[in-house]
This record gives C-alpha cells, structure tokens and sequence, in this order.
C-alpha cells in the first residue's frame, strides 16, 4: 500500500473518528453552589464521652438505659433548624 493510497483511507475514515469522539467542550470547568438540591450531601457526626450521670440503679433491669444529652447551635449560628436524633438498635 502506498503512503498516497494510506492518506486516502485516513481522509476517507477522518470523519467518523471526528463523530464518534464525542461532544468538545469549549467553556471552562464553572463549580457549582452547594445546596439542597446538590447531589451529595456530608454529615459530621461527633461525641465525646466524659464522665456524667450513670444508670448504676438500673443494673437489675433487662435493658441497659442511655442518658444523652444535647446541646444545640453552634459557632455557625445554627441554633435555629431542628435537632435530628436517630437511635439505632443492634
């Protein structure tokens, strides 16, 4: 085959390698604003255990019982939304 005969076939099968590569974007990366509505969402979840009220007078029952305290708000001034608390038995 001859290179004239090679640039042929490649001129000839060019524009399907054009169509099949996919759409080009032209425009930069814009990040988007995080919201509701946003895809992905974090939840940072923390405790620290310090010494408190204990259940000692309940060691006869069957079940163990949890005091938990909360504390709402905090230095972002989210005193005003609602506390989720979710108690997850195993």
């Amino acid at each position: 085959m001859t290179s004239q005969s090679r640039m042929c076939l490649f001129m000839m099968f060019m524009p399907c390698f054009v169509l099949f590569a996919g759409p080009l974007s032209l425009s930069p990366c814009e990040p988007l604003p995080v919201g509701v509505g946003h895809p992905v969402q974090a939840m940072l979840k923390s405790f620290t255990a310090l010494s408190g009220c204990a259940s000692r007078g309940t060691t006869s029952l069957p079940q163990e019982v949890h005091i938990v305290n909360l504390r709402r708000g905090n230095a972002q001034g989210d005193r005003d939304k609602p506390a989720e608390v979710r108690f997850i038995h195993y």
